[in-house]
């Protein structure tokens, strides 16, 4: 719930842009904080991208890289072949093969619900990866 002072918008749609930066700017955080998860777990960033895990990562890395770069106005930073690709995890069906230097909508991934999938997807992996690599 967000609470704000009286008239502290001068029209509906200054409310509503407002609106769309906290859920950017949320999302974006959220998308960096899955991917420092990762990287503090010990997961390196795959090359070349062939299991299922390195598609997770791969697509996480690259939101995390798209808000990194400026959470206000996010744009696809795909600087490496290897990540403009297809990728599917569970649920979550994103092209990123020409998406490059656009900004970030998040349609490319098939909705901002995709972070939850994605969130979902990773306790599933973060508990395989420490049961099978002996990860504490």
């Amino acid at each position: 719930m967000l609470v704000l002072p009286d008239r502290i918008f001068e029209s509906h749609s200054d409310a509503v842009i407002a609106c769309q930066n906290l859920v950017s700017v949320s999302f974006g955080a959220a998308a960096i904080t899955l991917n420092r998860t990762r990287e503090e777990v010990g997961l390196p960033l795959p090359d070349p991208i062939t299991t299922q895990r390195d598609q997770w990562i791969g697509l996480v890395y690259q939101i995390r890289n798209a808000f990194a770069h400026d959470i206000s106005e996010p744009r696809w930073e795909i600087q490496k072949a290897t990540y403009r690709c297809h990728y599917h995890v569970g649920s979550v069906n994103a092209d990123l093969t020409e998406l490059h230097g656009r900004h970030f909508q998040y349609a490319d991934i098939g909705g901002a619900e995709a972070l939850f999938t994605l969130r979902g997807y990773a306790n599933e992996l973060f508990f395989s990866h420490r049961m099978t690599d002996g990860v504490k």
